[in-house]
């Protein structure tokens, strides 16, 4: 029998100490593996978190319910240190400002108006998110990355006014017969200063009806008019009145038809507003009066509220004293008469009498080759945000305690 020198033993064992080094190396990078898949799944869900955040806030901006609601953080910038820190920076914010925030334990939001070019942002409002992940001790496992969500109002017919009456004319050299106003008697007051819906209209106006969820953000404020086309001399034939003028008139036709980026003028929106009121109104879309051609304007009664659209009509109603109407009035190749003291109708009969009482718009006025009167007592038209978002027609904060109401949508995520 030969000698056995244990040259299989030692190979076997070097094989075995192979495999089990290879084996614990395997065990090692699965460990590793799980440990990265672990953290990569903490970290989507945590920006996942973030990204519910933004959509629960979108729902509470657009909220109808004051107990959901939440108002615009003005004054944002003042605390935007607190965002150097990141998600961790916000979910403190978060956690204490409730009327501009919300929180839990795994995601955060604020919304907010950031003007003073804050993390390169421009000027606009937005929605900061943030989401984590907890552990079942309560250890926060991973943080998201912040969210910037740029959001906007949606204007309903494309186009948001911004006086406190906006008149156009397909015929710019008839524009002095074609955009009148307050033909009569003064004093009359067209204010482009932001009010509150629930102004008080009788007697003087005061600063304190100012609409006070934006005191003094002039971002909210608009014009007292826009007439393209006129120049200092016509403006005293558009208002043979005696007027008290709050806010600029803008009267530059060229800048009026100037094309932005997209290709598309101030004057385009603004006639293409009007004609989707026109369609909107014509089809009987909710929350519209029309006065049509086919309209019994003999006996049509002055709302008090809503978007009133007068097609073609040249509508005379007596009002009761100290009438205030709250919305939207399109004008299209007709005019609209207002005289306080009479019983309210009367429609082209002239059936309302002259007297006492202050005749009011709060809101906005849209014309197109249209006169507006309002004959007596001290007519005013007051430009209120919250009278046209309340209608429907831009977004905006609204009534109950600066909750927001409107129609919010996206418009970037950074």
């Amino acid at each position: 029998m030969k000698r056995q020198n244990g040259a299989a033993l030692v190979v076997v064992l070097s094989l075995l100490a192979i495999s089990l080094m290879v084996g614990l190396s395997s065990m090692q990078s699965s460990q590793v593996d799980e440990r990265l898949a672990g953290n990569y799944k903490a970290q989507a869900d945590a920006q996942m978190n973030a990204e519910r955040a933004v959509s629960f806030m979108l729902d509470r901006v657009n909220s109808s319910e004051s107990e959901n609601g939440v108002s615009l953080w003005m004054d944002f910038d003042a605390s935007s240190s607190a965002m150097e820190q990141g998600a961790i920076g916000l979910f403190d914010l978060a956690d204490n400002n409730s009327s501009h925030c919300f929180s839990t334990a795994s995601q955060a939001a604020c919304f907010v108006r950031v003007t003073n070019g804050l993390l390169s942002l421009s000027t606009a409002d937005y929605i900061f998110s943030a989401g984590r992940v907890v552990a079942s001790d309560g250890g926060v496992v991973s943080y998201s990355e912040p969210l910037f969500v740029e959001v906007a109002t949606i204007v309903s017919g494309g186009y948001e006014p911004r006086a406190a009456i906006t008149c156009d004319s397909d015929n710019p050299s008839d524009l002095l017969t074609r955009c009148r106003l307050f033909a009569n008697n003064p004093p009359t007051v067209i204010d482009g200063r932001d009010y509150a819906m629930n102004v008080k209209t009788q007697g003087n106006v005061i600063a304190s009806d100012r609409y006070s969820d934006y005191p003094g953000d002039p971002d909210r404020n608009a014009a007292a008019y826009i007439i393209p086309g006129i120049d200092a001399e016509d403006r005293d034939a558009i208002n043979t009145g005696s007027a008290t003028i709050e806010g600029p008139t803008i009267t530059d036709a060229a800048e009026w038809s100037q094309e932005n980026e997209n290709g598309i003028s101030e004057k385009q929106q603004f006639n293409d507003g009007i004609d989707d009121y026109l369609e909107r109104a014509r089809g009987g879309e909710e929350g519209f009066i029309y006065v049509g051609s086919a309209s019994d304007v003999e006996n049509f009664v002055m709302p008090e509220r809503g978007i009133l659209v007068i097609d073609g009509q040249d509508l005379s109603l007596g009002v009761r004293g100290n009438f205030k109407f709250t919305g939207l009035v399109v004008l299209v190749d007709g005019s609209l008469t207002l005289s306080s003291g009479g019983n309210q109708g009367g429609g082209n009969s002239g059936g309302g009498g002259e007297g006492a009482g202050t005749i009011a718009i709060v809101g906005s006025v849209m014309a197109r080759n249209s006169k507006i009167d309002m004959n007596n007592g001290n007519p005013s038209v007051l430009y209120s945000s919250e009278a046209l978002a309340d209608v429907g027609v831009i977004g905006g904060v609204g009534a109950g305690g600066g909750r927001v109401v409107g129609v919010y949508d996206i418009i970037s995520w950074r």
